[in-house]
């Protein structure tokens, strides 16, 4: 085989070259300018009108962009709009007489000098052929090739450039509605971002000083925003401390998880959070608001959604906790170098049965007993080999030694990350840990 003449050498590395910087670049409109410049420097003087049937009726067109074979027309058709949503809407002229059906057609020793829609674009061309570029089996774009030579279009040529306009349209699709895609994305995580900062903003962020109690909490999204929610609320009357410290009654504590995960699940926990202010002054006790919580959010049309949560009445004075609990999963309590869950008492998810009601239970508290609340996504954390965290290694590692509530958070951070060796939680991660002074 006699090895490519140095013309041909040229050739290929001219379409090679484009092809490399087509495949690399996002843009429809910069792709279709570099292939149509290289195609007239290896196939000669032509130009190219690109027209639009998309979103217009009937018999009508936008003229979305002008390739001379001298370079683009910047002055009428800027190409900024690959859609062409913001060209005017225009009709006749020989573009509506091509259009008139979606047939490819050609045209040899013509003479355009002032076109009623192109005016005198058309004049340095000769011959041109029009070629319908299919979307969804409609003919919604046109590819107009201009020749500055009589015969530029010879019959055998017809063919493969209705293949290549085609090839070259589905291109341009492509690459618009990636773009499209690309910007629809950015704009959800915009949106998603905002909601996942409002989530972090019903927090309590730092935790409200509470007589007797050292606190320490940690919420870890699996997705930017998610369903775990936990709060801390002073409940019934106000009652202001000797030393003016903040409020000296009851405190509620809750933890809670939305079912499923982002920004349903987001949205959800803002409800709740919302539903919680505007009782917790008057219930009576845990079991009262969580029936409250439950009447409201049941008769709410959110997709079968529920909610998971523990919520207890913490009284400084007595150290006695007063707790009811929604299907969440049951705190750990070590005491006396014991871990024991508060199980006494469980019902019903919120949002699932309207009726459903709380009983309530009562432990007493003492000084250097730990609490730790938490959501499912701690026990459920899947190692690589399937096996879940578990009960068993949550209650070893509340055993260990800590000597403050921010350093059982730590510990069972460490125990849960050593399981899941590198793994990415698959659910949100909320731990919520109190220690009696």
């Amino acid at each position: 085989m006699a090895p490519p003449r140095k013309d041909e050498n040229k050739r290929l590395r001219e379409l090679i070259d484009m092809l490399r910087e087509i495949s690399a670049d996002p843009d429809p409109v910069s792709s279709v300018t570099r292939y149509r410049r290289t195609m007239a420097t290896l196939y000669g003087d032509r130009g190219l009108i690109s027209i639009s049937r998309r979103g217009v009726p009937e018999g009508q067109y936008r003229v979305i962009r002008v390739l001379h074979h001298q370079g683009i027309d910047a002055g009428r058709y800027p190409n900024v709009e690959f859609a062409g949503a913001t060209a005017p809407v225009v009709s006749g002229g020989i573009i509506g007489e091509l259009l008139a059906d979606e047939m490819p057609k050609v045209m040899r020793d013509i003479s355009i000098a002032d076109d009623a829609v192109l005016g005198e674009i058309l004049a340095p061309y000769k011959s041109l052929m029009a070629t319908p570029v299919f979307d969804n089996g409609r003919a919604l774009n046109w590819l107009i090739f201009l020749g500055v030579k009589a015969d530029a279009f010879p019959t055998r040529e017809v063919e493969s450039e209705i293949l290549e306009a085609n090839l070259l349209g589905g291109m341009s699709n492509s690459k618009r509605a990636n773009k499209e895609l690309l910007e629809a994305t950015a704009y959800i995580h915009h949106e998603v971002d905002e909601i996942a900062s409002i989530q972090r903003g019903l927090l309590p962020a730092p935790l409200p000083p509470i007589p007797g109690l050292e606190m320490a909490a940690v919420h870890e999204s699996f997705d930017r925003a998610g369903g775990d929610y936990y709060d801390v609320f002073p409940v019934g009357p106000k009652e202001d401390c000797p030393d003016g410290a903040g409020h000296c009654g009851e405190w509620g504590i809750l933890i809670s998880d939305a079912s499923g995960h982002g920004p349903s699940a987001a949205v959800v926990v803002t409800m709740l959070s919302t539903l919680i202010y505007t009782r917790a002054h008057k219930a009576q006790g845990p079991g009262e608001l969580l029936e409250y919580l439950n009447r409201h959010i049941a008769t709410k049309p959110i997709n079968s959604s529920f909610v998971t949560a523990f919520l207890m009445y913490y009284n400084p004075e007595t150290r006695v906790v007063r707790y009811a609990c929604a299907g969440h999963n049951h705190p750990v309590l070590r005491s006396q170098g014991e871990a024991k869950w508060l199980d006494a008492v469980g019902s019903f998810p919120l949002g699932i049965d309207r009726g459903a009601w709380y009983e309530e239970a009562e432990v007493q508290l003492h000084p250097g007993d730990s609490l730790l609340l938490y959501t499912d996504g701690i026990t459920e954390a899947k190692a690589l080999s399937g096996e879940f965290f578990g009960e068993e290694r949550l209650q070893n590692a509340i055993l260990n030694g800590h000597t403050s509530a921010p350093d059982l958070i730590d510990t069972i951070r460490e125990h849960v990350k050593l399981h899941l060796l590198g793994q990415r939680p698959n659910d949100d991660q909320t731990m919520l840990a109190m220690r009696v002074l």
